[in-house]
């Protein structure tokens, strides 16, 4: 692993966010981009209740590295048997621990979920996942989520809790079902694309699923769920007419929007305070990572 200091610390940005904004998110002045000298792009995955954020960047030479930014200092993270010509490194999720979770592709470009435990890297691949496997997202207790290609090349979320596997499909699924996010109590939020083609968001609590539609969602592209906070909020994303994304909140029972005014915006984490961490994609297509203040 590298550690280098990084631009724009997350607790400089909740302290004072809105003097390091750049001039790229004046369209929203609640938004605050993070960056790290070594990143060429940077795409905001999860953050913990410490103000840990995680994810992922690309270097210079297109190559994919997982990282943590915790108290300023920005640390690369690779899984040892990742193939960086092959597709290299994600971290999507990480939890109060500090353990992580993502997802890595190996020399034979066959993608594997994986767990970092107190330093220590461990393959966590859904045995039905034939055809690969993801880790996106991770609670206190250890539970894991994440997504399974089967042998038929259709993807399946599943669940990983004590060592054992449960597929988690919303019953509107069609090719897709991802289950992105878990809280302390179990329940689980993602994304599933219905036998049209559209995509939608869902949330499973205590056996049941619930669809998570955006209202401004255009019914061809849809919506899709990525995060929740303790006290029930659920951030993730929607596309316009145009095809655009957009980030959004959903906070008791209302839909806000999250945007940059660029390209393009999804949400991936959230806070009980309503801190958001997500990802906007600049007028170049540029991904960056960025907090979003309530």
């Amino acid at each position: 692993m590298r550690v280098v200091a990084v631009s724009v610390s997350l607790a400089v940005l909740l302290a004072a966010f809105a003097s390091a904004r750049p001039a790229a998110l004046a369209d929203n002045p609640q938004l605050t981009s993070i960056s790290a000298p070594q990143a060429a792009g940077i795409l905001a995955y999860g953050l913990n209740s410490n103000g840990d954020v995680a994810g992922t960047y690309f270097d210079g030479a297109g190559r994919y590295h997982g990282f943590v930014l915790r108290r300023g200092r920005f640390t690369t993270v690779d899984d040892p048997q990742a193939s960086a010509d092959n597709g290299g490194t994600f971290v999507l999720g990480l939890d109060a621990r500090r353990d992580l979770v993502g997802h890595y592709w190996d020399s034979n470009g066959v993608v594997h979920a994986f767990m970092r435990h107190r330093g220590r890297f461990t393959t966590i691949d859904d045995p039905a996942g034939v055809n690969g496997s993801e880790a996106s997202g991770i609670n206190p207790k250890g539970d894991i989520v994440g997504a399974y290609i089967d042998a038929g090349g259709t993807v399946h979320g599943f669940l990983r809790r004590g060592g054992y596997f449960f597929t988690i499909d919303d019953p509107f699924a069609g090719p897709l079902c991802i289950a992105s996010h878990i809280d302390p109590e179990g329940d689980i939020v993602g994304q599933y694309i219905d036998v049209d083609g559209a995509s939608h968001g869902f949330l499973f609590h205590e056996g049941s699923y619930r669809t998570i539609d955006d209202p401004n969602a255009a019914p061809q592209y849809g919506s899709w769920a990525r995060g929740m906070s303790s006290a029930g909020d659920i951030v993730g994303g929607y596309a316009d007419s145009a095809g655009r994304s957009h980030g959004f909140i959903l906070h008791n029972g209302v839909f806000s929007t999250i945007d940059d005014g660029s390209s393009g915006t999804e949400a991936w984490a959230v806070t009980p305070r309503q801190h958001v961490i997500g990802t906007y994609w600049d007028a170049q297509g540029v991904p960056h990572g960025f907090l979003e203040l309530p």
